[in-house]
């Protein structure tokens, strides 16, 4: 059978991709490489995607994330209001801006990357299942290319006063092609805000 227009997009995407560096986290890309296939690139076919013809995207030709010259981002830009920051410089995690080592009692703000191998072998459960359950193109296409996923755990009873900020900034002069994933676990009767910001110049 002859590959289709879209088939041919989705396979040149596939293969022009970054694999993570730990084998938990290629393992996991595996896993939404397997559900993009199944779920294939919606077309302007689809009624949610019928305005909207992704092939132009999926054509042009992408730096990956560590391929991108990382310029230092606008330090009013990063201190603009008080919160946790989790920060990504084009598609790279930026521990220089990030606020992975709070102190604020009953949270953890976790990269996979840096985590013991079982408690890596916990959360590849939860996000395999999360990859699972999402019939949803977006997230699915995203983990495709994720170099790296959080964890942002809060403990029962806790309340976070200031707000949870990931921030992704692109201050690169050519397209950047980068993913990461997020997983929140809330405890019982926990509070806090997390909000997310894209920045671009």
């Amino acid at each position: 059978m002859t590959p289709t227009h879209w088939q041919e997009l989705q396979e040149n995407w596939i293969q022009n991709r970054k694999q993570p560096k730990t084998k938990a986290l290629q393992d996991l890309q595996q896993q939404a490489i397997s559900a993009f296939r199944n779920i294939g690139i919606p077309t302007t076919k689809h009624e949610d995607w019928k305005y909207f013809n992704l092939t132009p995207l999926l054509k042009a030709n992408y730096e990956t994330a560590a391929q991108a010259k990382q310029i230092c981002p606008s330090v009013s830009l990063l201190e603009s209001r008080p919160s946790l920051k989790i920060v990504f410089l084009n598609g790279e995690f930026c521990s220089e801006f990030s606020d992975l080592q709070c102190q604020t009692k009953g949270l953890r703000l976790s990269l996979f990357s840096q985590l013991s191998d079982e408690q890596q072998a916990i959360l590849l459960q939860k996000f395999t299942q999360s990859q699972e359950e999402s019939k949803d193109f977006i997230p699915v296409f995203n983990a495709t290319v994720a170099q790296e996923y959080i964890h942002i755990e809060i403990e029962d009873h806790t309340k976070i006063g200031n707000p949870i900020e990931i921030i992704h900034i692109q201050n690169s002069d050519v397209p950047i092609a980068s993913g990461y994933q997020c997983l929140v676990s809330v405890g019982h009767q926990a509070e806090a805000t997390l909000v997310e910001h894209f920045h671009s110049s």
